[in-house]
């Protein structure tokens, strides 16, 4: 029978996630992992498995969390304009914080990975066909009622919005002011009329 674990797993995937969001996979090791969690290299490799595995579930923490929270608006059934544009105050609230410099964990993973890491290309598909997907629904509501003007379809349109929404990460971690994120938000939901 094994030693009980003595440290709270949540919080040791909590600081794992915070060293892969400051630092990139690549640039991570484990001995930096295991320090910042503070365990073993043991205990992590027998609670979390690998670095890879490690990456994952710090990953899939993150879209659980934040991720589905961001989304929560359009995913109401009535989601129209005003979820859209929920969704895009809370994008640029999180990244105009102290920390929001760092940007949108997924996006990051996946400008580092996407071209070299099958898993990790398949992870931002998905995330990115959920938004444009949830976003189509929306405007085709808000169309519907008369809240957007726009004659476009409501899939291209969505796909613009993915577009610019990704890009307000990278914004943010090239050092954008709170305006600047506002402007290009303003902007790209101009689109929409």
């Amino acid at each position: 029978m094994g030693r009980p674990r003595k440290f709270d797993e949540d919080q040791a995937l909590l600081a794992a996630l915070d060293l892969f969001w400051t630092n990139g996979y690549d640039a991570t090791s484990t001995t930096a992992l295991a320090d910042r969690m503070g365990i073993g290299a043991q205990s992590l490799y027998n609670t979390f498995g690998d670095k890879r595995a490690l990456f994952e579930r710090a990953l899939e923490h993150y879209r659980r969390g934040i991720i589905d929270a961001f989304l929560a608006p359009l995913e109401a059934p009535d989601a129209g304009l005003a979820a859209i544009q929920a969704y895009f105050d809370v994008v640029v609230t999180a990244l105009s914080s102290p920390e929001g410099g760092r940007g949108c964990f997924l996006v990051k993973s996946t400008l580092e990975l996407a071209t070299v890491d099958a898993a990790m290309a398949d992870t931002a598909r998905e995330h990115f066909d959920r938004m444009e997907s949830l976003i189509a629904k929306a405007i085709g509501r808000a169309q519907a009622a008369g809240e957007i003007t726009s004659s476009e379809r409501p899939r291209s349109l969505a796909r613009h919005l993915v577009v610019n929404a990704a890009g307000l990460s990278v914004l943010a971690r090239s050092g954008a002011t709170p305006r600047a994120l506002k402007d290009a938000v303003r902007v790209a939901l101009g689109v929409l009329g």
